[in-house]
C-alpha cells in the first residue's frame, strides 16, 4: 500500500509541476501531500467503514460524507498517533471474523503438515 501512495504522491507532484511550474519543489510536495490525504480520507470514508462499521454507526456518530458543503469540524489539537495503537487491534479483529477456518487453516498452523485447528493432539 505504501508504494501505490508513494506513486500516487508523485503521479500528483508531476501534475502539479506542469500546471504551476513556478512553485518551488517543497510547495509541490506539500500541496500532493495534501491531494493525496484528501484521497485517502475520501477511501476511508466512502468505502472502508461503510463496510466495516455499516450505515447506522456512522450515522450516529457524525461520520458520513458531507455531500454539498464543507466542514469546520478540524481540530488541530487531536492527537493522531493515537490511532496507530489501535490500527493493529482492528485489522486483526477484522482478519479474524473474515477468516474461514475451514478453507484458510494453513494459516491458523502454517509449516505444520496435517495439523489442523481441530486437530485433537494439537494441544
Amino acid at each position: 500500500m505504501h508504494t501505490l501512495f508513494l506513486r500516487e504522491h508523485n503521479r500528483i507532484a508531476r501534475q502539479l509541476v506542469t500546471i504551476n511550474s513556478h512553485w518551488s519543489d517543497e510547495r509541490v510536495y506539500q500541496e500532493a501531500r495534501r491531494i493525496l490525504n484528501a484521497e485517502y480520507q475520501h477511501m476511508i470514508y466512502n468505502e472502508f467503514l461503510p463496510v466495516l462499521i455499516g450505515y447506522q454507526y456512522m450515522s450516529s456518530f457524525g461520520l458520513l460524507p458531507l455531500t454539498s458543503r464543507h466542514s469546520d469540524d478540524y481540530r488541530h489539537t487531536l492527537y493522531l498517533d493515537l490511532l496507530d495503537i489501535f490500527e493493529p487491534t482492528l485489522r486483526i479483529s477484522y482478519l479474524q471474523r473474515h477468516i474461514r477456518p475451514e478453507r484458510d487453516q494453513r494459516i491458523l498452523h502454517r509449516g505444520v503438515p496435517g495439523r489442523t485447528h481441530t486437530d485433537p493432539q494439537a494441544d
